[in-house]
């Protein structure tokens, strides 16, 4: 390369730099317009990608007729950013035009979409389509005609992904933490204003090209070594491959490294890294000869193994992602240490291949400098063309159809059958069959790696990795895979949708993960999901209208429409996936999706208050964690004034906010934001690690007596007890946290950022210092609030029990006896234990209230007492009742489960071990407790058995296979029962128990692990 074009490869890194970063801000603000959802992206995305094909071709013809193609070059990245830099502008017009129109709630999906599109086409078109003439004109001005194998262009290639590795990694990382959607977008204008004019000074010292220029080569060296038409073809399945492939590591890696901003900004990073080191490779590469095509079939099968490779160790990668995640002791730099480990592993070595394929691909096209920027131009075109293509398969179509590990497959198989077309094809190279073996035996592993291997399970998509909840770093090999297989069993549901990977799991209730985040459970997350909503329709004094953003359980819609001055609900849900998650969970949620009240509206719910002419008085916004991608938008100060706008006079807000895994700052970014547009916040906690902001225009009016009789009729009252376990106003009160002067005090602690939409710093900032130490701790506030007296709302302080409310607040403390309902629930329990008479008067206040309750504690005290047929008796009514109603206790329904094993245990009697036995066969409602019962259930099945291994033996422990609990005590009675029956299991059971026993071995007295072992296998101890 010429002294003076070596500064060519910098101006395509700086070009590289300010691409990537016009893309990310481009699809940041669009989506703040059109809404978060797929198909909002993939209108953005799609212009953007077409606009660069478009480019690629037209552009690429041109830059071949120019004399001065850098100069070309020069222009085109001059207008670049003078188009970008107006870009905001024409956004700013673009949201006003949408909302005023009423985007996809006036004009239909269809409709919405080719709008979408007509204004993404106006604002990114021109940017877009010179961009695809940049490669083309600097590839002609520095490829010289001697370069048979133009490794220059992948030079260029590489070197300008790499300047796109950059900017994924400052913008993700820095500038839009620091500096806003905005000037992160205009500082990348001014670079790319730069770029331009140095272009211009080096491409004024270089000579002037004869168009169509062929210099050293002859005419017959300038034909493509192989037709035309299948370079094109293969240029645009391979792009189809890549981008779907990009896709399928977004939807699996994410639950393994947070899916914050960060993890997904780094899997981009990652991938175009691996794309630009291969160019860079290529350009390396001392290629004497052309391209061939032997060596671009090596490429498709060695992408194909690579991309196999990982999915064959499958879960073994979640587990390596669960052992580097100590790595985040060292800081938020600690963590990203550890998820780039798990991108080198997963997507650097596919990613490389892939950087080294487009070179490759234009080099089969001809030598030389002679066409070069046509030909760039044209299988960059149809690279961009295929890539678009499988961004739209991928997220309309067969994700959701196939699944993530699903197009993971068809991924493989698809490079696997370039690869052998290419070997097949007959070229001018004349390659031996004896030297296609390589390419052509990798091809066919790759897919037959993938077909034999069991690849990511339950474990690696729906486990808590991600967020850090599962710490399993100094455990027994046979403890990893207990907690493995639990984990399996007990996901009774995976399913790949439009937006996300949704799980279903029934370990404790029923929880759903979005993924790899539980972001909601029946029971556990009651308090929140049932109470969030009802809180404000008890504060408001005649709701009618209500919106709920986010369906999840569907808990808080179907508890709202349950109110009888509540007219209809609608409720915004991103996923449809998510309708079966409520409709499993119509026991808690009141069948809210078959309630005419309730209207389910598929779409973001930022768009749908943005552009919706309907007015609520109650608006509730429950969405996931603010630290995952793209939900801080749903916290941000002009989201919050779009909720304004929809509320009616005196109407409430109410916005969940978690209270857990957070530092101070970020708890006070929230009062902040939320307080530059709502004069008034009250704050309560509906349940331990939540806070629950609540927002209005207008003081909120409290009036003891109507607060007092509203929750005395339903559904408050139902509600009240089934997930506050209260009964009256005062355990109401109970759950406010702090007045208007304790938002005051927080808002004005120091000075500090708000969250917009420009500056999302909640984003950023809360997914750094997620489960930090000492982070935000609730009680502090609890405490600080009691201490200054902005614990009480404003109300008739005299009609209220203060006492009540404190003992409410700390239901430990009896000084005065048991005075709320919960309370009683304890002393009931505490008295019952002891066999105390007095518990039964006890029992007796809380049998009208929760029957289920009653007869648990009542079989407790019947047993202790001494009477094993009166507590059986009650024991099976409890779960009579836990089978249909699912809000009985959960500490006295794992209390019951222990209770039922011990009566049958000790009572050594069938009838009462098969009438328990009979009660605790099948799951209880929404699977409450379903853990304890599966463990429990089998010595009870064995003992109505009459202590052998009968029927009803075999079948608890067939509800377990294949993934069975991990444990000795199981794995015995499982071998021994098989075994007992000739079960065709047997011989897996028995399989199962050494190798137990074999990892036991490793942890434990060798000596004596070798006598239990040879008892189990029969083996025969050598003599010495």
């Amino acid at each position: 390369m010429p002294s003076r074009t070596r500064l060519v490869p910098l101006f395509l890194f700086g070009s590289g730099f300010c691409a990537l970063i016009y893309q990310t801000t481009w699809l940041r603000e669009f989506r703040l317009i059109f809404g978060a959802s797929t198909a909002a992206t993939a209108a953005v995305l799609g212009i953007f990608m077409a606009g660069l094909g478009f480019g690629g071709i037209i552009l690429g013809r041109i830059s071949e007729k120019r004399a001065r193609p850098l100069a070309f070059y020069a222009w085109l990245e001059l207008f670049i950013a003078l188009s970008a830099a107006v870009s905001p502008v024409l956004i700013f017009y673009a949201r006003k035009f949408y909302i005023d129109f009423g985007g996809t709630m006036a004009a239909g999906m269809l409709n919405g979409t080719l709008i979408r599109l007509a204004m993404a086409t106006i604002i990114l078109g021109p940017s877009t389509f010179l961009m695809g003439g940049t490669l083309p004109a600097a590839a002609r001005a520095v490829v010289k005609p001697d370069d048979v194998s133009r490794r220059a262009l992948g030079s260029l290639y590489g070197v300008n992904t790499l300047g796109a590795v950059t900017g994924a990694l400052f913008g993700t990382f820095y500038s839009f933490e620091h500096f806003g959607n905005h000037f992160t977008l205009w500082g990348a204008t001014a670079i790319n204003l730069i770029v331009a004019a140095a272009a211009f000074i080096v491409a004024k010292l270089l000579p002037k090209l004869e168009a169509g220029e062929k210099g050293e080569v002859s005419e017959e060296e300038t034909d493509p070594v192989v037709s035309k038409v299948f370079v094109w073809f293969a240029a645009a399945v391979v792009g189809f491959a890549f981008f779907l492939m990009e896709m399928v590591w977004y939807r699996m890696l994410g639950p393994l490294i947070g899916g914050s901003t960060f993890s997904f900004g780094l899997i981009l990073a990652w991938a175009l890294l691996g794309i630009g080191l291969g160019g860079v490779a290529y350009a390396l590469f001392d290629l004497k000869r052309s391209a061939s095509l032997r060596a671009f079939a090596v490429t498709c099968a060695a992408e194909a193994l690579f991309i196999a490779i990982p999915y064959a160790l499958g879960d073994r990668v979640a587990v390596a992602t669960m052992l580097l995640r100590p790595l985040g002791t060292l800081g938020f730099y600690g963590h990203v240490t550890a998820w780039s480990e798990i991108c080198l592993l997963v997507i650097f070595p596919a990613a490389f291949i892939s950087g080294i394929q487009f070179p490759l691909l234009v080099a089969l096209l001809g030598k030389g400098r002679h066409g070069v920027g046509v030909q760039t131009g044209a299988a960059y075109a149809w690279n961009t063309i295929g890539a678009l293509l499988g961004s739209l398969a991928g997220g309309f179509g067969f994700i959701p159809l196939l699944s993530a590990p699903g197009v993971w497959k068809l991924v493989v198989i698809v490079l696997s059958a370039v690869a052998i077309v290419a070997i097949g094809i007959r070229s001018d190279e004349q390659t031996g069959w004896v030297r296609a073996l390589l390419p052509l035996g990798t091809a066919i592993l790759a897919p037959v790696l993938m077909l034999i291997s069991v690849g990511p399970t339950a474990f690696w998509r729906h486990s808590p990795i991600g967020i850090g909840r599962l710490k399993l770093y100094d455990v027994s090999p046979n403890d990893l895979r207990n907690a493995m297989q639990d984990i399996r069993r007990h996901i009774i549901s995976d399913v790949d949708g439009v937006e996300s990977s949704v799980g279903i799991q029934n370990a404790d209730g029923i929880s759903f993960i979005v993924n790899g985040k539980s972001d909601g459970n029946t029971r556990s997350d009651a308090g929140t999901q049932v109470m969030s909503g009802l809180i404000g329709a008890v504060l408001h004094p005649n709701p009618k209208q209500a919106m709920v953003v986010g369906l999840g359980t569907g808990s808080t819609a179907g508890w709202l429409a349950a109110v009888p001055t509540i007219e209809h609900v609608d409720v915004a849900e991103l996923e449809p996936v998510v309708l079966n998650v409520a409709k499993l969970c119509a026991p808690v949620n009141r069948h809210a999706l078959e309630n005419p009240k309730v209207r389910v509206i598929i779409g973001d719910g930022r768009e749908l208050l943005l552009t919706s002419r309907t007015n609520y008085d109650l608006i509730v916004s429950e969405p996931s964690n603010p630290y995952r991608a793209g939900v801080a938008s749903l916290f941000t100060r002009e989201f919050y004034e779009s909720v304004k706008n929809r509320l009616n006079p005196g109407g409430i807000f109410l916005q969940w906010v978690q209270s857990y895994g957070i530092d101070d700052r970020t708890i006070e970014t929230f009062y902040r934001t939320l307080g530059a547009v709502f004069p008034n916040i009250e704050s309560w906690q509906p349940q331990t690690g939540d806070l629950l902001l609540v927002a209005s225009k207008e003081p909120l009016q409290y009036d003891a007596s109507a607060l007092r009789e509203r929750i005395s009729s339903e559904p408050f009252k139902q509600a009240m007890v089934a997930s506050w376990r209260g009964t009256q106003l005062e355990d109401f009160l109970a759950h406010y946290v702090g007045n208007l002067k304790m938002t005051r005090a927080i808002q004005n602690l120091e000075p500090g950022p708000i969250n917009t939409d420009d500056r999302p710093v909640i984003e950023f900032a809360f997914a750094r210092s997620i489960d930090a130490p000492n982070g935000f701790q609730i009680n502090n506030l609890l405490k600080t609030a009691r201490a200054t007296h902005c614990d009480r709302p404003a109300i008739n302080e005299s009609l209220i029990d203060w006492d009540w409310v404190e003992f409410a607040r700390t239901p430990s403390n009896q000084a005065k006896g048991p005075v709320t309902f919960f309370q009683i629930e304890i002393a009931a329990t505490n008295l019952a234990i002891q066999a105390k008479p007095e518990a039964a008067n006890y029992i007796d206040q809380i049998a009208p209230i929760v029957p289920a309750d009653a007869e648990a504690i009542r079989a407790l005290l019947n047993w202790k007492q001494g009477n094993a047929k009166e507590a059986t008796e009650a024991l099976v009514r409890f779960f009579r009742i836990a089978h249909e109603d699912p809000w009985p206790d959960p500490a006295l329904i794992n209390a019951s489960l222990a209770l039922a094993e011990e009566i049958v245990h000790s009572a050594q009697s069938p009838e009462i071990a098969t009438s328990i036995y009979d009660v605790l066969s099948t799951p209880l409602c929404v699977w409450n407790s379903e853990f304890a019962r599966e463990v429990r259930i089998i010595s009870i099945a064995k003992a109505a058995d009459g202590n052998r291994f009968g029927e009803r033996t075999l079948r608890t422990l067939g509800a377990l296979e294949p993934n069975t609990v991990w444990n000795r005590q199981f794995l015995e009675t499982r071998k021994n029962a098989y075994n007992a029956v000739h079960d065709p299991r047997a011989n897996q059971a028995t399989q199962d128990l050494e190798q137990f026993m074999r990892h036991e071995a490793l942890s434990s007295d060798p000596a004596a692990l070798t006598r239990e072992f040879e008892k189990y296998t029969g083996a025969t101890p050598q003599s010495p």
